[in-house]
């Protein structure tokens, strides 16, 4: 049996490997907080739409994963998680990812200008 997301061989017992089952939450006692289609098929298609860059200091995804093994993060502009339409959503390295939790105001109107 196969993942039903992402291909890839594992056990009968469940339907998603537990890369995939992470990624959409199933594991997590809010499972419900991420939409399913926020997806790391999604994240790709916002990462290559942005070049591969953070779209805040343009540092590329090749950098980011020197120190940080999983690269560029997609970050849900409105800081809906819910709302995972590609125009929500932006490729930031994970320290400007982690400016963007205080005044969300501004960020939010920042980030949306920034959107190619």
């Amino acid at each position: 049996m196969n993942c039903i997301d992402c291909g890839k061989p594992i056990s009968q017992l469940s339907t998603r490997c537990q890369s995939c089952a992470y990624i959409f939450g199933w594991n997590k006692p809010y499972s419900g907080y991420y939409t399913k289609d926020f997806n790391w098929r999604l994240k790709k298609k916002i990462k290559e739409r942005d070049n591969y860059k953070c779209q805040m200091c343009d540092v590329n995804e090749s950098t980011v994963k020197q120190t940080n093994k999983q690269g560029l993060h997609v970050h849900h502009i409105d800081y809906n998680k819910r709302n995972s339409s590609p125009d929500n959503l932006i490729s930031l390295c994970p320290s400007c990812h982690a400016v963007t939790n205080g005044s969300r105001e501004i960020w939010t109107e920042q980030l949306s200008k920034r959107i190619i």
